[in-house]
């Protein structure tokens, strides 16, 4: 048996694993015996993420690839890899025949996770999700746009439904780049002519962010603003990051500040400040 194969054949096994002590944590009374299961559950997905980059390492998704060359600073670069989980990711929300609607589940499909919550198996789309992504594509201006909302309630789960979004768009961004706040200094871009997703820091990618047609979303970390990109920048409304971007708002860019799922728009004076309701229970 190839490598390849007995590869391929490790990831269904241990899918099928997973699937199993799922049910069990699902099905169990006891709440010890609840936690071993979901403890034995996360084990098994941080075995299966490991099993997922080597396979694409054997593939050959590594240094020095065509996507990091697209994205890096010159060609063959390993100023940015291909990162195998967020390719996946990305492939796997391509693959999808149609976006779902609210109150549906964006599911993954078999072996594949979500880059930040490699724990769930589907995203429940809320029912502001769709509003609140109109809001930000209606209008050519304002390009800044900052989502508020109290933590917990789903402004990360946001990030994944606005990349499938702007994947199944007629004329998809040539860029979309991401920052998580868990990974400061690091970004991720998703580079359209490949398909693939690459990774390095945030300064391989700077060149990117100038280019209008680029999509820039950043979950609760520092974002740049003195950028050409269409950006979006989700944080707590009590973070420095918030207050960051307010005082970038006020010069004229866009708000959208999150507030109750019964959905409203506002224009706040002459300042292209824009409140969206969504988020908060």
């Amino acid at each position: 048996m190839e490598e390849g194969e007995k590869l391929q054949k490790e990831l269904d096994d241990i899918g099928a694993e997973i699937a199993r002590v799922s049910a069990q944590a699902e099905s169990a009374k006891d709440a010890e015996d609840k936690r071993y299961f979901r403890e034995k559950e996360l084990m098994l997905r941080k075995e299966r993420l490991m099993l997922l980059e080597a396979r694409a390492a054997a593939a050959g998704l590594g240094v020095g690839s065509a996507a990091g060359a697209a994205a890096g600073p010159g060609p063959g670069s390993t100023a940015a890899d291909v990162h195998p989980i967020a390719s996946s990711m990305v492939a796997a929300l391509l693959r999808m025949p149609a976006v779902p609607g609210p109150g549906e589940l964006l599911s993954l499909g078999p072996n594949v996770v979500f880059q930040f919550q490699p724990d769930f198996s589907a995203l429940y789309v809320r029912e502001c999700y769709p509003r609140l992504f109109d809001a930000l594509v209606c209008d050519e201006k304002p390009t800044k746009y900052i989502v508020t909302g109290t933590p917990g309630v789903g402004k990360s789960w946001f990030v994944t439904y606005l990349i499938l979004r702007l994947l199944k768009r007629s004329s998809p961004p040539p860029f979309i780049v991401w920052e998580h706040f868990m990974h400061r200094g690091k970004a991720w871009c998703y580079v359209h002519e490949t398909g693939q997703v690459v990774v390095g820091q945030l300064s391989s990618f700077e060149q990117l962010l100038y280019n209008p047609a680029t999509w820039y979303i950043v979950d609760g970390a520092p974002p740049l603003f003195n950028i050409l990109a269409r950006t979006v920048l989700l944080t707590s409304p009590k973070r420095e990051t918030f207050k960051m971007g307010a005082g970038c708002a006020s010069l004229g860019r866009g708000r959208c500040s999150a507030g109750r799922c019964g959905w409203t728009l506002e224009v706040v004076s002459q300042s292209s400040i824009r409140t969206v309701s969504s988020f908060t229970e």
